[in-house]
C-alpha cells in the first residue's frame, strides 16, 4: 500500500481516471473516428530626429512598477496637448491633423487614406531625400515628400492614390546611395509571381534579386466587416495546436485564407481544440524560414491573401469558438534588404555592429530607442485592434534578453533593455485582456515572475524544459528511466504550456515524437505509450496541453515547410491496421481535450496538486488534484512498459 503524507481534501466527488500502458491501453473503435471519406521608457517619440540616442542606466527589474507602466503607454492619450511627448513642427502637426499616440504609429507613419488621396509618412532622419514611386505614377513619376527637421520624418500627401494602389519609397541616403524600398509600416506587401518554385530555388544571384523584389500596397483598413463580437476564448486558450499555414494542406502551400479556414475548422472541431497557435503570418522573403525572419511586422502573408482575407480566416475561427494566439518575432529580423536594416543608411532599427547579429544572423532591434520600441509595441496593438488576435507568443525571449542560447545565461549578458520591453509588451497586451506566451529556452523564473515581483510578466510559457526532459527519457531503455524526469520542473510561476513536439522538434534532422520512444516491442506498445505521454501532458502537469499539427493523430516522420499535415495518409494508404492504430489516436487525442474542458481541474486558478506519488522502482506515477470547487481527481500513469494488475493506491475519502 502507498499512502501520500498530508493530503487531507473534502471530496465530492472522486474520479479516477487510469491508463495501462498495453496494446489495450484505450479501446476505441476506428468507426467513432468522424473523418471524412477517402477522396474527399519614457514611452515617447520626441528622440526620432535624434542621431545619437542617449541610453538611460541599465534597469534593475524592480524598477518599475505595472501602474507606471500603463501610465507610460497611456501618455499623451488624455492630455490638453495632443502633441506633449511628440514635438513635431508646424506642418508636420497639421499634416498629422490628430491627436498622437506612441503605440499607434501606424495612425500616422505608413500609408493613410485620406479623403482626397493618401499620406505617406516615412521615419529616415539621415536620409537627404525621400519620394514615393507608384504605380500610380507609373512607376517613373516621384512624388517628393518633405522633412520635419525636429522629428527626422519625411511626409506629404499624394493626391490619387487610393487603395489597393501600389508603392515603394525611393532613398537617397546618409552616403548619397539611391534606393527603393517598401515601407516599414506597409499594412500589405506583395511580391509578384515567381518563375520559380520558391520552396526548391535555383541557387543563382539572379533568384536572390527576384526574391527581393516586393511593393507595398496602400490598404483601407476599415472595409472589413467583423461578426465576432460576442466571442470569449476559453480560459489560457484550452487544448491548442500549433499550426503553420503554408504546410497545412497537402500539395496546396499557396492556399486561400478561405481554403485554409474550410481545411482546418472541421479539423480543430472534430478534436476538440479550442484555440490554435499560428507561426507568424507576417510579411517575409522564403518560406523556409517559417515566418521567423520578418521583412515587415505589420503586413500579413501575401501568400494567402490579402489583409481582410486573414481578418476572414480569424473571424471564422472565432465564430466556430476557435482563438487565435499569434507567434510574434520581436527580438529580431530579416537582412534582407526589402526588410528594416539600413533604411536612411544607418541602423535605424537595429544595434549596429556585433551586438545587432542574432543568433540566426538577422538583425538585432535596439530595445533603447523610444521609436524601435515604439514600433513593436505598435505592431502589437496593431495586431488587437485590427486582426483581433487573442493572444502572442513571444519568439526568442532567450536570445534576445540573455544573449545566448540553450541554458547558458550569464547576468552580466542580459540585455536590460530587452527586459524592458517585454515587460511594456506583456503589459500592453494584457491591458487588453490578451493572453502572452514566451518561447524561452533560458528557464529562469523571472520571465513568468510579476512585474511587481521583478519579472517580465509573461502568463505563460511554453515547457521547453519538460519537453527535453521527456523526450530524453523515453528514448532510455525501460530499466534506466528516471520517472521523477517527466515531472520537473514541479512548479512554476504562471501557465505552461505542455508538449512534447513543436515546429523545432520535429524538424532540422530531428523526427516526431512518435518515432524516438525506444524499448517498444511493436507497434501497438509504441502508440499506447505516446497515448500515454499525450495523457501525461494534459491530466498529469499543471498548465495546458498542446500539440503540433499532425500530432494529433500520431503523424509520422519529419517536418519542414514542404511536408504538410496529411490526415489523409492514414486514411487513404497503408495497410489497415496502420490506419487503425492512427485512427485510435486521434479519437484518443480529441476524447482526452473533451475531458479537459469538462473539468475544472485544468483551467487556471483550479490547478492545485495536493499530492504526487511516484514509485520509480515500479514506474507508477499518481498525481492528485483538487479544484476550487473541492472535485478530486486522481491520475494514475503506469510508464513501465509491463500491465500492472495489483498495485494499490490510497485515495483520499470524504471526512
Amino acid at each position: 500500500m502507498h499512502r501520500i503524507p498530508g493530503v487531507k481534501v473534502n471530496v465530492t466527488l472522486l474520479t479516477l481516471l487510469i491508463l495501462l500502458f498495453s496494446a489495450h491501453g484505450v479501446a476505441l473503435g476506428a468507426e467513432q473516428s468522424g473523418h471524412p471519406a477517402c477522396g474527399t521608457t519614457d514611452n515617447k517619440l520626441s528622440s526620432l530626429g535624434a542621431a545619437q540616442v542617449k541610453r538611460g542606466e541599465k534597469a534593475r527589474f524592480t524598477d518599475h512598477q505595472p501602474a507606471e507602466l500603463i501610465a507610460k503607454l497611456k501618455q499623451g492619450a488624455k492630455s490638453s496637448d495632443p502633441f506633449a511627448y511628440f514635438k513635431p513642427g508646424e506642418k508636420l502637426r497639421k499634416f498629422i491633423g490628430h491627436e498622437f499616440h506612441p503605440t499607434k504609429i501606424y495612425g500616422f507613419l505608413g500609408a493613410n487614406l485620406s479623403a482626397s488621396g493618401t499620406k505617406f509618412a516615412l521615419w529616415a532622419p539621415n536620409a537627404q531625400k525621400v519620394s514615393v514611386v507608384s504605380e500610380y505614377g507609373g512607376w517613373d513619376k516621384h512624388f517628393e515628400l518633405e522633412k520635419d527637421d525636429n522629428t527626422g520624418v519625411w511626409f506629404g500627401e499624394v493626391v490619387g492614390i487610393k487603395h489597393g494602389t501600389q508603392y515603394k519609397y525611393f532613398v537617397i541616403n546618409l552616403t548619397g546611395k539611391k534606393h527603393y524600398r517598401v515601407d516599414p509600416v506597409s499594412r500589405f506587401l506583395y511580391r509578384g509571381p515567381l518563375p520559380f518554385d520558391e520552396h526548391n530555388p535555383p541557387s543563382s544571384a539572379e533568384t536572390r534579386k527576384l526574391f527581393t523584389f516586393w511593393n507595398s500596397v496602400v490598404w483601407d483598413p476599415n472595409q472589413f466587416k467583423w461578426e465576432d463580437d460576442g466571442y470569449r476564448p476559453v480560459p489560457q486558450g484550452g487544448p491548442s495546436m500549433e499550426v503553420h499555414l503554408g504546410s497545412l494542406i497537402p500539395g496546396n502551400p499557396w492556399a486561400s485564407y478561405e481554403e485554409l479556414a474550410d481545411y482546418l475548422i472541421p479539423i480543430l472541431e472534430r478534436n476538440n481544440f479550442t484555440s490554435i497557435n499560428l507561426m507568424p503570418e507576417t510579411a517575409h522573403a522564403v518560406p523556409a524560414s517559417w515566418g521567423y525572419q520578418v521583412l515587415n511586422l505589420f503586413s500579413t502573408n501575401y501568400r494567402h491573401g490579402n489583409p481582410d482575407g486573414f481578418k476572414g480566416f480569424i473571424n471564422r475561427l472565432h465564430k466556430a469558438g476557435i482563438a487565435i494566439t499569434l507567434d510574434v518575432a520581436h527580438g529580431h529580423g530579416s537582412k534582407d534588404v526589402e526588410g528594416l536594416g539600413y533604411l536612411d543608411g544607418t541602423q535605424l532599427y537595429f544595434h549596429a555592429g556585433k551586438r545587432g547579429k542574432s543568433f540566426w544572423g538577422t538583425y538585432r532591434y535596439d530595445f533603447g530607442r523610444e521609436v524601435v520600441r515604439d514600433y513593436l509595441l505598435s505592431n502589437i496593438r496593431y495586431m488587437i485592434e485590427e486582426f483581433h488576435i487573442d493572444g502572442f507568443r513571444f519568439d526568442g525571449i532567450a536570445e534576445s534578453v540573455y544573449r545566448r542560447w540553450m541554458f547558458r545565461v550569464e547576468e552580466t549578458n542580459i540585455d536590460y533593455e530587452a527586459v524592458e520591453y517585454y515587460r511594456m509588451a506583456n503589459v500592453l497586451a494584457q491591458h487588453y485582456d490578451k493572453w502572452t506566451e514566451a518561447e524561452d529556452t533560458s528557464g529562469i523564473p523571472a520571465v513568468m515572475m510579476p512585474i511587481e515581483q521583478g519579472g517580465m510578466g509573461f502568463l505563460a510559457k511554453w515547457g521547453l524544459d519538460m519537453k527535453y526532459h521527456i523526450r530524453k527519457e523515453v528514448q532510455k531503455p525501460f530499466a534506466d528511466r528516471d520517472l521523477f524526469a517527466v515531472f520537473r520542473p514541479l512548479r512554476e510561476y504562471g501557465i505552461r504550456k505542455n508538449y512534447v513536439d513543436s515546429h523545432d522538434e520535429t524538424s532540422q534532422g530531428n523526427r516526431r515524437f512518435i518515432d524516438i520512444i525506444h524499448g517498444v516491442q511493436n507497434e501497438d506498445e509504441r502508440f499506447a505509450f505516446a497515448r500515454l505521454v499525450d495523457f501525461h501532458l494534459a491530466f498529469a502537469l499543471e498548465g495546458s496541453p498542446l500539440v503540433f499539427m499532425g500530432s494529433q493523430f500520431a503523424q509520422r516522420g519529419w517536418w519542414d515547410e514542404r511536408t504538410p499535415m496529411n490526415e489523409k495518409l492514414f486514411l487513404c494508404s497503408g495497410v489497415r491496421w496502420h490506419q487503425e492504430r492512427h485512427r485510435v489516436f486521434e479519437r484518443f487525442s480529441g476524447e482526452k481535450n473533451k475531458f479537459w474542458l469538462e473539468n475544472q481541474h485544468f483551467y487556471p486558478g483550479a490547478l492545485h496538486p495536493e499530492g504526487k506519488l511516484i514509485d520509480d522502482q515500479a514506474q507508477v506515477a499518481v498525481v492528485f488534484r483538487t479544484a476550487e470547487d473541492g472535485k478530486t481527481l486522481v491520475v494514475v500513469e503506469n510508464w513501465s512498459g509491463q500491465e500492472q494488475t495489483s498495485f494499490k493506491i490510497s485515495v483520499p475519502t470524504k471526512e
